[in-house]
């Protein structure tokens, strides 16, 4: 009995926090973007991208906040979503970059979402 206890407590406790940070990387109830698709974990030194769904015809900007500060890299530039509403971002990962986790924040529309990837 003991052993079935412990198995289902280190079980909730670790399902639990990866519940929780599922969340995080979803766009809130009333905005209408959304990623499609996100290169993380991804490695320091390669070319991370990102593909969200939004408004068609709708100009997005996009911000990656490291520990540095905010990215300067140069496919961070506003955008226009495609008539299905879908705009994409690519940019190089310094290869000097702290791994973990980093915020990104997309505005367009009237709307934000904020994500975050993870560098290795």
């Amino acid at each position: 009995m003991k052993k079935a206890v412990s198995f289902l407590l280190a079980v909730f406790i670790l399902i639990i926090p990866l519940v929780s940070c599922s969340s995080d990387s979803q766009a809130p109830q009333n905005s209408s973007i959304s990623v499609e698709y996100i290169t993380s974990p991804i490695a320091c030194g390669k070319v991370a991208s990102i593909k969200i769904s939004g408004k068609p015809a709708t100009k997005y900007s996009i911000k990656v906040y490291y520990r540095s500060g905010a990215s300067s890299a140069a496919g961070l530039r506003d955008t226009v979503s495609d008539k299905e509403g879908f705009a994409y971002w690519s940019w190089n990962i310094g290869s000097r970059t702290t791994p973990g986790e980093h915020r990104i924040v997309i505005k367009g529309g009237g709307d934000t979402l904020e994500t975050y990837f993870t560098t290795i």
